[in-house]
């Protein structure tokens, strides 16, 4: 098998961007950390601290744990994973908080947590981020690589791996500054 220049490799790649078999892959961790911790833990390890953008989504996760929610500082709540090309219409805007929530008690509540158990079945909370919870990490979005075949005229494309966004990422970055 030759190897070829990577400028030529991703040439002969069809690219889907998505979900594996259409759904969120959730990973609870079973530590306590505080949100800051969390989230570089899951951007380590996973893709980021959990993205919740249903109510499917809420009945996946089912434990008290931060998410990936968090207020910016300028009044607005905003996803841990900043990527807009992630989400999909509405996901980014989907909120379940419990009920006079967000109230930002004391001045000091940036971060989100879910709440499980009754009466809370999954509502969030904000919360000190240095308060210590365990969390839950989202690994969902890979991106799908797919081999061209050139069957005559007709291009045709069959699934052969799956690999985390950030490897794409790189190939295209080599790809673009010739530094393969």
């Amino acid at each position: 098998m030759d190897i070829q220049p990577i400028s030529l490799l991703v040439h002969y790649f069809c690219i889907f961007a998505g979900t594996i078999n259409g759904e969120a892959s959730f990973v609870k961790v079973n530590s306590t950390v505080n949100w800051t911790d969390a989230q570089s833990h899951c951007r380590d390890v996973y893709t980021d601290l959990a993205t919740i953008e249903s109510t499917a989504d809420v009945n996946a996760v089912r434990n008290k744990a931060w998410i990936g929610l968090h207020d910016d500082l300028e009044n607005s709540w905003r996803w841990s994973l900043n990527d807009s090309s992630f989400y999909g219409q509405g996901e980014t805007t989907f909120r379940n908080w419990y009920a006079n929530e967000p109230d930002n008690l004391y001045g000091q509540q940036y971060c989100v947590a879910l709440l499980s158990g009754s009466p809370y079945n999954g509502t969030w909370d904000d919360r000190e981020c240095d308060d210590i919870l365990n969390f839950v990490c989202y690994n969902g979005k890979f991106i799908r690589i797919i081999h061209n075949i050139f069957d005559g005229l007709h291009k045709k494309c069959f699934f052969a791996t799956i690999v985390k966004t950030s490897i794409i990422r790189s190939l295209f970055f080599l790809n673009e500054h010739n530094t393969y």
